[in-house]
């Protein structure tokens, strides 16, 4: 989505703060695993956030929703394209998420069904995204 990933838990460490907090832990390395990761099985919370928004509030932010439509379906093809090429990796390191993690595992169940989900909410049936709806009503 960016070019400067999410940091998930801890934030970039040179060597002896990576040595002292992680106990030179290889999965921590600067820009690795959790230092850096663009993990696809999160992709379908970004894209459901997007069309409950749609659905609730019709009318409301035109022009940002439909760049919000835009980036989800740029990074739907992406998904599409990319995730069976690289063996339904769990994450991608680096600035731009296109190398897989050095500990990263393929054919991970997590990716593929996150995959699933944002196809069937996109492609599919959106109307089945209000199942995700935790809104007080």
């Amino acid at each position: 989505m960016a070019q400067m990933p999410m940091r998930i838990c801890h934030p970039p460490m040179e060597v002896d703060e990576w040595q002292n907090k992680t106990g030179s832990d290889p999965k921590n390395w600067p820009w690795s695993y959790h230092n850096g990761g663009h993990w696809p099985s999160i992709l379908w919370f970004f894209g459901a956030s997007i069309l409950l928004h749609e659905q609730r509030y019709p009318k409301a932010d035109v022009l940002l929703m439909g760049q919000m439509r835009s980036l989800l379906e740029e990074c739907y093809w992406s998904q599409l394209n990319q995730l069976p090429k690289q063996k339904w990796a769990e994450y991608f390191d680096g600035p731009t998420g296109t190398w897989v993690g050095q500990q990263s595992r393929t054919y991970q169940t997590w990716t593929i069904v996150g995959f699933l989900l944002m196809h069937h909410f996109l492609k599919v049936n959106p109307k089945d995204v209000s199942m995700m709806d935790l809104h007080l009503k």
